[in-house]
């Protein structure tokens, strides 16, 4: 009787680390996703905002996966903005590039070849 007492306290305790776990890894999406859209607009760390971007949409599936019913707004935020940065992020990361070699090319006096 004992030992299937402590059985279904183990699997309570089991659940209750995973809940948390999801509800962490949701506010984890969400963060990412800020920060990924704060990066977007610097030119140096647009990279970093494409990374930032596919981690956060990774932790939202983890949240999901692992039946976040807490903050599943703070995931789907995390969500919507780690995708609106993955796109433009994608699209800027190559003006980027394309301005750096022009400005550097043609205007910068000490660019040596």
């Amino acid at each position: 009787m004992d030992n299937e007492k402590e059985i279904l306290k183990q699997e309570k305790e089991s659940f209750d680390s995973k809940k948390q776990d999801g509800e962490n890894k949701a506010t984890t999406s969400m963060i990412l996703g800020i920060i990924s859209i704060c990066l977007l607009f610097t030119r140096v760390f647009s990279i970093a905002s494409f990374v930032l971007a596919i981690i956060g949409i990774v932790k939202y599936s983890g949240a999901k996966k692992l039946g976040c019913e807490k903050n599943i707004g703070q995931a789907k935020a995390g969500l919507v903005l780690s995708i609106i940065s993955l796109v433009l992020s994608t699209l800027l990361i190559p003006i980027v590039f394309i301005t750096h070699f022009f400005i550097w090319h043609f205007h910068c006096p000490f660019f040596i070849w």
